[in-house]
């Protein structure tokens, strides 16, 4: 019997925010996908030393990096330490993101800068910082994560939907500009997803929300990193420019 060979097998993957959540989710369906992993965290220490020792127990090749998104030397300096370990980069998977939600008229400037510089600015610096590796490597896939709060709207997160909206925005236009060097750019949003962001909704609220979901339920982190392996995989060296649904058909 032919063995089956793993969906990402050589491939070298930066994955930013790793530490929890779907960045997590992520990173382990990566390395049980065959990739040599570089991750980075900001402060979720702890849980990257467990993700480590969990690849080092199980013969896979995983380095990890504290980073700033907000911080432009920060990206600079732990990507180029990511890139230089792993010997080079083809896939870059942006999973860092952070709300603030406030209803509008009390939403102030601080709040929404930092979830702007955060989500949208973070992914400038870190796209921009990909390139030239991926043009001199002749080719390379990024993949944003964005949310159904961009194209729905959802009270409360004007500066949040904002910043995803960005995000596909950005993801359009590299795809027509990239796409000439072999790079694809996609985004992934994702619905209502078990993390901590919406553990910390109201119970009522989640409850509403559950209930407008076709499949009443909220995803799983590990639902939403098996599409972007599928994206990070040779499997979809097609598709360029799109953002995917995952939301359990709330749109």
């Amino acid at each position: 019997m032919n063995k089956i060979t793993p969906l990402l097998e050589g491939k070298k993957i930066i994955i930013l925010g790793g530490g929890r959540g779907i960045g997590r989710a992520t990173v382990t369906e990566c390395l049980a996908q065959g990739a040599a992993v570089g991750c980075t965290w900001r402060t979720s220490q702890s849980a990257i030393k467990e993700l480590a020792d969990i690849a080092s127990s199980e013969g896979k090749t995983f380095y990890d990096t504290q980073m700033d998104i907000c911080d432009k030397a920060s990206v600079d300096r732990g990507i180029d330490f990511l890139i230089s370990s792993l010997g080079g980069i083809d896939v870059l998977i942006n999973c860092t993101g952070i709300t603030k939600d406030k209803a509008f008229p009390f939403l102030d400037p601080d709040s929404w800068d930092q979830v702007i510089q955060t989500n949208l600015t973070g992914a400038y610096y870190a796209v921009h910082k990909v390139l030239l590796p991926m043009v001199s490597n002749k080719g390379g896939a990024i993949l944003n994560l964005g949310s159904v709060s961009a194209a729905a709207g959802v009270p409360g997160q004007a500066n949040y939907a904002a910043s995803k909206a960005g995000l596909t925005g950005l993801t359009k236009a590299l795809s027509k500009e990239l796409g000439s060097y072999h790079i694809r750019i996609n985004s992934v949003a994702p619905g209502y997803v078990k993390t901590d962001m919406t553990a910390q909704m109201p119970e009522k609220l989640l409850a509403q929300a559950i209930d407008r979901i076709p499949l009443k339920r909220m995803a799983e982190p590990e639902e939403i990193a098996h599409v972007l392996a599928f994206l990070a995989s040779d499997m979809a060296s097609y598709i360029n420019g799109q953002t995917i649904t995952v939301d359990g058909g709330l749109l």
